[in-house]
């Protein structure tokens, strides 16, 4: 039996996880305040690690590429103005006993972009385990919502919504 076969999320999950078709699907937790932008990264930054040493974002004030971690929270600056949105990659997230593979993050004034890479290294286990992970990231805000990102949304966009949905529901 194929991983994953008996577990109904994922037969229907997989189809935006499973194929690397070079893509970087994307998603959105947006709606944020300034103090959420800076709370997530801190959130995400805590349970991971960088997957690059070379870091950086750009500060306005210095006018230069400094590294993330030059500052005690890099995020705090995008939604005031005092630094450009910024990309980094993490690695080593663990959710429900699983390890998620590494995923992108955008940070912007309102919003955080998740991306991943498709490919052989998601599961039924560690599609699960992303899912709720990103329930946890939205239940940390107040009104943050989570959307499929335009252009880059995962090739079935309502169904990674519809599992999201069931995620949800399964949360409570």
């Amino acid at each position: 039996m194929e991983d994953g076969d008996a577990d109904p999320l994922w037969s229907k999950a997989r189809v935006n996880f499973e194929t690397n078709d070079g893509s970087l699907p994307t998603v959105e937790i947006r709606s944020l305040t300034a103090e959420e932008v800076a709370g997530l990264y801190a959130w995400i930054r805590s349970q991971s690690h960088l997957a690059s040493e070379n870091t950086t974002f750009w500060d306005f004030d210095a006018e230069q590429d400094r590294p993330v971690d030059d500052v005690p929270n890099a995020a705090a600056l995008v939604p005031s103005g005092r630094a450009a949105p910024f990309h980094f990659a993490v690695e080593g997230i663990q959710a429900d006993g699983a390890t998620i593979p590494c995923l992108g993050v955008h940070v912007f004034q309102e919003t955080l972009a998740i991306d991943y890479r498709m490919g052989p290294e998601w599961s039924s286990e560690n599609v699960r385990a992303f899912y709720r992970w990103l329930h946890s990231a939205v239940a940390r805000t107040q009104h943050g919502v989570l959307v499929p990102a335009d252009g880059e949304a995962p090739p079935e966009p309502e169904l990674f919504m519809a599992m999201w949905n069931a995620i949800v529901a399964e949360e409570g």
